[in-house]
């Protein structure tokens, strides 16, 4: 009757598939400095983190920084932290996404289609946090390689940013060999609280163009930082 029991509760659990991840994100801010920016490396530490979560069910994800974290030392020096996204939703039974950003003091609000990657499958396998991956790349926009491990363990389609639409929760992200690692630390398996999952409302409507246009203007003394 025990085992019994146990096994329900596991696949209730699998099948509800709703939580909450904690990631930690790793920048290597050197790398991604173009040949412009080179002069500014005595500014800026080589490695830049910080924490980010995704709250996640079978149909949607809200994925957003960690509230009240992103000051890291490093070299001597210390930073703020983030991606320019400050919150990114996805719908994944409608198809769409909402992903709010800050840029040049204003706020800026881009709703676009779910656009899957061409995923690339691989064999290899490797345990994360307890929970048996699979991998999975694809070569994004930039012409950089972008490998995911996901669980099939947890069987959404929600993964950290706009890296999403494979049968299973993404633990870890890799961006061109190290330059960006985004890492699951913790797992949280739960329902989500009323205020955890909310679609993104303030900002300026605007296509993921003209932002991208404008954040490449601003961006000239410092590297940039996109969302897959």
């Amino acid at each position: 009757m025990t085992v019994l029991l146990f096994a329900i509760t596991k696949i209730g659990i699998a099948q509800s598939a709703e939580g909450v991840i904690t990631y930690n994100v790793k920048m290597n801010m050197y790398r991604m400095m173009t040949a412009e920016q080179e002069a500014y490396k005595s500014m800026v530490p080589e490695f830049s983190t910080h924490r980010e979560q995704l709250f996640f069910t079978s149909k949607e994800s809200s994925y957003r920084p960690l509230k009240n974290d992103g000051t890291q030392s490093s070299n001597g020096m210390t930073v703020t932290s983030k991606t320019a996204w400050d919150e990114t939703y996805h719908n994944f039974t409608a198809g769409r996404s909402v992903s709010t950003a800050e840029l040049g003091g204003n706020e800026y609000k881009i709703n676009e289609d779910i656009i899957p990657p061409s995923w690339r499958f691989e064999d290899s396998i490797k345990t994360l946090l307890g929970y048996r991956c699979k991998k999975a790349s694809f070569i994004d926009d930039k012409k950089k390689q972008v490998v995911a491990w996901y669980t099939e363990k947890i069987p959404v389609a929600a993964g950290p940013e706009n890296v999403n639409s494979l049968p299973g929760v993404i633990l870890e992200v890799n961006i061109h060999d190290g330059e960006r690692v985004i890492a699951a630390t913790s797992v949280d398996l739960r329902a989500l609280k009323k205020d955890e999952m909310k679609v993104p409302e303030n900002g300026q409507q605007i296509s993921r163009a003209e932002f991208n246009k404008m954040l490449s203007n601003l961006a000239g003394g410092a590297p940039e930082v996109t969302n897959h």
